[in-house]
């Protein structure tokens, strides 16, 4: 499994070209695309064996719209050192399924191989790091209120059917109301793309359902800003103190003018330094993104 196999009949290069980071893509579901990453069976099975492992937040429950406390879905168990930890309930995290709750599952790729080997090649492909969540939801349940997320998603409806209505309004001051979007009705196999910021809010109607979201976090200017940071972590004229003798002889508490400015001339000049040396730095920058996201640092993710 790959991004041309879930594209359809979109080529990667008109996928591209055409949506991404730009507008929302539906693709007409192949059940047996999604059953080769999981199925409901895949999702119960691993449930019942993995669910003492689960821990709140990685584990929630969202009822109309709100994130039930960790205290409502708990309960204190007694461990080997005299000490006691937290564990769900099944009783308690079963009753507010009963009653229309949402389960949440972040990082689900640690509850099924086949799902990390696809998260993997997504990455790969995408050159970007991904993160996987579940979602499963009884008949007649919304989850999130209208929200846009800060990254990009692709859904892909495992089992039953979900609604997502989507507007045309972005992360603006624009305050759509439901029933005023386009609704996608998504069915098993089924995929939807969401780029980044697009209002949306997702709800089941007569069937439940059970939902990937692979949501993808774009390396973004900030992270080269980040990066140069941490370069400069290593500059040890920059661990000096700023105050000089004259600061401390005469008890005082501004930083003077001319301090401030060493040290702006100072990066300056490491700046125009490595301006001279881009492609190293290019060369450096990239390696390090490359680790990071070959070494699955995680992304807190965690709306539909």
């Amino acid at each position: 499994m790959s991004l041309q196999s879930i594209l359809g009949d979109n080529s990667i290069e008109s996928f591209f070209n055409e949506y991404w980071n730009k507008k929302v893509l539906h693709i007409p579901g192949e059940p047996k695309r999604s059953s080769k990453i999981f199925t409901i069976e895949d999702f119960q099975k691993s449930l019942n064996l993995q669910y003492k492992n689960l821990q709140f937040p990685a584990f929630k429950l969202i009822h109309n719209g709100n994130v039930i406390p960790e205290s409502q879905i708990t309960e204190e168990i007694a461990g080997s050192n005299r000490g006691t930890f937290k564990q769900l309930s099944a009783k308690k995290v079963n009753r507010y399924i009963e009653n229309g709750a949402t389960i949440i599952i972040n990082n689900v790729e640690r509850l099924g191989e086949r799902i990390l080997s696809f998260k993997k090649q997504l990455s790969q492909d995408l050159k970007e790091t991904v993160q996987v969540n579940l979602y499963y939801s009884q008949p007649t349940v919304k989850g999130f209120d209208i929200h846009f997320d800060p990254h990009d998603i692709f859904v892909m409806q495992i089992h039953g059917e979900k609604e997502f209505e989507v507007f045309d309004f972005t992360n603006s001051s624009q305050n759509p109301t439901p029933g005023t979007g386009k609704t996608y009705s998504l069915k098993n196999g089924d995929i939807l793309y969401l780029p980044k910021g697009i209002l949306h809010h997702a709800y089941t109607d007569k069937k439940n359902s059970l939902h990937l979201s692979f949501g993808i976090r774009h390396t973004q200017k900030l992270d080269f800003i980040r990066w140069i940071n941490s370069q400069y972590e290593k500059d040890f004229q920059l661990t000096d103190s700023i105050r000089n003798q004259d600061n401390f002889i005469n008890q005082e508490e501004s930083f003077s003018d001319q301090s401030l400015t060493e040290i702006i001339d100072h990066f300056i000049a490491s700046l125009n330094e490595m301006k001279e040396n881009i492609s190293t730095v290019a060369y450096d920058f990239q390696n390090t993104i490359e680790k990071n996201r070959l070494t699955d640092d995680r992304i807190e993710i965690s709306e539909e």
